[in-house]
């Protein structure tokens, strides 16, 4: 066993900071040239730019491909942007792709088993990260623990976390954001690390965590002599119980069609920044500068172009049907259930969105005025009025789903 850690950091940002890994990059102005500048259509991107003047925002980009036509607009495709929630699809897409069908697990063993309803060794709980974990789920285990022969344990309570980070919030988030727009991070997340909202549980939320473990074992009948502790790679040949999540495909579901941040923080946890950044090179992605998994980060920045890539990229891909699934559907399902209601949207857009003050996004898919799949993303920033800059991408959605060119 690897030596044990005596606490848990109750904030990492310069540890997240240096976790960062950013794709090869664009500046943040001047583009590439985009890879299908024959087929870009003038009339209609002076259209978009029509209908896109009265967003409100300071700057705004769009990248619009359709199927065999090719790239029809391209407006300030190559500028980095903030991305606000539709950085969520970098984050979630490597999950589609690798492992849609895997579960996280939560287990509770040890080096032996019980005697008499003792046991004489540790308790050790081995964490995934699983961000569904509930209240519930944890009374269930502790109940199973206690039904299956365990009454006392006269070792430690042993907290096993692998190879999660123990990062409690990302480089770039505002202190503001906990725990409103989000709970803070934990390797051990229990009902989204909302058990508390006093200062020490949102300061060190996996101790706060642990604490109520005991409590929940304590009432099961399941009392714990030795005190709490946190390893990493803990030999556990005797498993007692263990509980299992959803799919990832269904939590990545829950993540996109609602937004949720915390699950997305998790997530990226768990598969690390590697297989993002795997993921986004396969696509061709030129440029996608993230330090979260939300796109909370004041400091994230993405292009229109990166994230019709990615779009295209998911389309060809085995999770093609996994991601269209997942994403809101216009004046329907999710973040987009109040949006884009006008009759040529409603119902035939799936699109992910991304909302911060003065920030409006949306990426994903629809079909043109001839049948043919669309892919695009609109990237706003310095918006005076979001709702307006929503209005503004619902005249150019409705232009595009017209266009037969």
């Amino acid at each position: 066993m690897l030596p044990r850690l005596l606490a848990l950091p109750a904030a990492a940002a310069a540890a997240a900071a240096a976790a960062v890994v950013v794709l090869p990059s664009l500046p943040a102005t001047a583009a590439a040239t985009p890879r299908t500048t024959s087929t870009l259509d003038g009339a209609l991107t002076n259209g978009v730019r029509s209908r896109m003047s009265t967003s409100t925002a300071h700057a705004w980009s769009i990248v619009v491909d359709i199927a065999g036509r090719g790239r029809v607009v391209d407006v300030a495709g190559g500028t980095a942007l903030k991305p606000a929630s539709t950085e969520k699809l970098y984050t979630t897409l490597p999950f589609l792709l690798n492992s849609p069908n895997r579960r996280l697990g939560t287990a509770f063993g040890s080096t032996k088993g019980p005697s008499l309803g003792v046991l004489h060794a540790d308790l050790i709980v081995r964490s995934s990260g699983d961000p569904t974990l509930s209240g519930p789920d944890i009374a269930r285990l502790a109940k199973r623990l206690h039904d299956g022969g365990v009454r006392k344990v006269t070792g430690h309570l042993v907290l096993d976390i692998g190879s999660l980070p123990t990062t409690r919030v990302r480089y770039g988030w505002k202190s503001s954001y906990i725990p409103g727009d989000i709970a803070p991070l934990s390797p051990f997340p229990i009902a989204g690390d909302r058990l508390s909202t006093t200062a020490s549980y949102l300061a060190a939320p996996t101790a706060g965590n642990l604490a109520y473990l005991r409590a929940r074992l304590k009432l099961a009948g399941v009392g714990i002599l030795g005190s709490t502790e946190v390893a990493r790679h803990v030999s556990m040949p005797h498993v007692f119980t263990s509980h299992s999540s959803a799919t990832l495909a269904a939590i990545v579901r829950t993540t996109l069609l609602y937004s949720v941040n915390f699950y997305a923080e998790q997530l990226l946890s768990i598969e690390g920044r590697a297989a993002v950044t795997a993921t986004s090179n396969a696509a061709g992605v030129a440029y996608n500068k993230a330090y979260d998994g939300s796109g909370l980060s004041l400091d994230d920045l993405t292009t229109t172009r990166s994230e019709v890539a990615l779009l295209g990229y998911a389309a060809r891909s085995s999770a093609a049907t996994l991601l269209r699934s997942s994403l809101p559907v216009a004046c329907q399902t999710g973040t987009l259930k109040d949006d884009l209601c006008a009759t040529a949207t409603a119902g035939k857009v799936f699109a992910k969105t991304g909302t911060l003050p003065g920030v409006k996004c949306l990426a994903g898919y629809t079909t043109d005025g001839a049948g043919r799949a669309v892919t695009f993303a609109i990237l706003t920033n310095g918006d005076r009025s979001t709702t307006t800059a929503m209005s503004a991408m619902q005249k150019v959605l409705t232009l595009i789903r017209g266009y037969t060119g």
